[in-house]
């Protein structure tokens, strides 16, 4: 005897299989928004040492399914005065700091939030997550562990018979504005868009 249920009692209908299509359409979207989401991070300092020279300014951006969605940025107190050099190529002033900049501490408590577990997207990120990991573990913080993409290196790997790899150059061979380059947040966007050129070679 032939007892076979139809489809629509089987769970088979159309508008059953429309469902189960968009839930695992919406699964696959929200995974490879995930893996498209990371923050693109730049700082300033007083020097190049991170055992001795002082974070001055934090610039963070949050990237999601590859569009700029949230940004981060703060000035910092600093102990010691601004080194001339500095002045010159950030602009930033020692009357600045005092006025506008907030305590170390509450910012890098600010910025771990923020970043959250995505990836890190810095330009030689091997001197700014140093320097973020450094200040974490004075300041008796969790030190971040996120991966990090660090755009010089791919810039090496993808792009050959540059005079240097600094931000700039590289900035200057796709065509990418940088004016007020040396403050940390403009050198995110700089990141952000050198990532995402080097992304299409």
């Amino acid at each position: 005897k032939n007892e076979s249920v139809p489809f629509s009692q089987k769970g088979f209908s159309k508008a059953s299989q429309y469902g189960k299509i968009r839930r695992i359409q919406k699964a696959e979207e929200r995974v490879a928004k995930k893996q498209d989401s990371y923050i693109v991070l730049d700082i300033e300092t007083t020097g190049l040492s991170h055992l001795s020279d002082e974070i001055i300014e934090i610039g963070a951006l949050r990237v999601e399914a590859g569009k700029p969605t949230e940004e981060f940025h703060s000035l910092i107190q600093c102990k010691q005065k601004l080194p001339e050099a500095i002045k010159k190529l950030t602009g930033i002033t020692d009357e600045e700091l005092v006025s506008n900049g907030r305590e170390l501490h509450i910012v890098l408590q600010e910025l771990l939030s923020f970043l959250s577990d995505l990836p890190v997207v810095c330009h030689n990120g091997f001197f700014d997550l140093n320097f973020v990991q450094a200040a974490c573990r004075r300041e008796n913080l969790p030190v971040p562990k996120n991966k990090c993409i660090d755009t010089m290196i791919l810039a090496k790997r993808r792009l050959k018979g540059l005079r240097d790899y600094k931000l700039q150059t590289i900035a200057e061979k796709f065509s990418i504005d940088v004016k007020d380059a040396h403050r940390a947040l403009k050198d995110c966007y700089i990141t952000y868009g050198i990532y995402m050129k080097l992304n299409e070679i």
